[in-house]
């Protein structure tokens, strides 16, 4: 069962990645939502991740870029949470500082498997969301640079963070080395659900074409229950049972939804 939903999710890769570059991707995805009657797959997502947190819980966006989500984080968490925002393209994390929000703490930094300093792409639109530590050779970007990468454990650690309750990441084809060095933080019981922005094409162009297969088996091994939002989104979770989230189940669309009792 497992070797055949590996080759599975190999052959969506490379399906995936045909897709993007035979220009198919827009005309599928408004192919689905006609016959599917929903919203747009990155709606789906988007409500996904506010469903999945409760006001007070600390959540990390990793790869924020200008901080389409990073905002609607802070609101739904509030003062008594925290948001924790990672982004090493410089302009788009400048965009981050401006937000000025209260409960929100920037890092200029990416998540890897390591900690080091690495070549970072740098796509032709300086705000654009295509910057990349593993699309480095892609023609659309501009130049590299280098940035710090850390991982994620070291940086909770270094600065003392709490246990992320919700973590997102949308990394551009590194998402597998993000949760790497993520594991120790994984682990935690307070660390309730993940959501993963899988980037076929750039795993595809990596030569990656099984990490979705690895990704989502490293997550039920670390007593996650996985779920694919839509075709390029992975959520996991993990139920709990404690004194702030009774009975907690984290919802996906079409699954039971988060159950947010109040703090005292």
């Amino acid at each position: 069962m497992e070797e055949a939903m590996t080759s599975m999710l190999t052959l969506q890769t490379t399906s995936r990645a045909w897709a993007r570059r035979t220009g198919l991707v827009p005309v599928l995805h408004k192919v689905l939502s006609v016959v599917k009657g929903r919203e747009d797959y990155e709606e789906r997502f988007g409500t996904a991740l506010l469903e999945a947190m409760c006001p007070g819980d600390h959540v990390w966006d990793i790869g924020a870029n200008l901080g389409l989500y990073t905002g609607q984080f802070s609101n739904r968490v509030g003062l008594d949470g925290s948001v924790c925002a990672f982004e090493p393209a410089p302009a788009c994390f400048q965009q981050l500082l401006r937000m000025g929000l209260r409960n929100l703490q920037l890092f200029n930094v990416a998540l890897g498997d390591r900690d080091a300093t690495m070549p970072f792409a740098i796509a032709n639109d300086p705000l654009g969301p295509t910057h990349s530590l593993a699309d480095t050779v892609n023609a659309a970007h501009a130049k590299t640079i280098d940035v710090r990468v850390a991982r994620g454990d070291t940086i909770r650690r270094e600065e003392h963070l709490p246990v992320p309750s919700v973590i997102k990441i949308d990394v551009e084809g590194y998402e597998e080395e993000v949760l790497t060095g993520l594991l120790d933080t994984l682990r935690e019981p307070n660390c309730r659900s993940v959501f993963v922005e899988v980037h076929f094409g750039v795993l595809d162009r990596r030569d990656q074409r099984q990490a979705p297969a690895r990704i989502k088996t490293l997550l039920e091994g670390l007593g996650f229950e996985t779920q694919w939002i839509d075709s390029s989104h992975l959520g996991a979770k993990r139920q709990t049972i404690d004194r702030d989230h009774k009975g907690l189940s984290v919802g996906f669309p079409g699954r039971l939804k988060t159950s947010c009792t109040p703090r005292r």
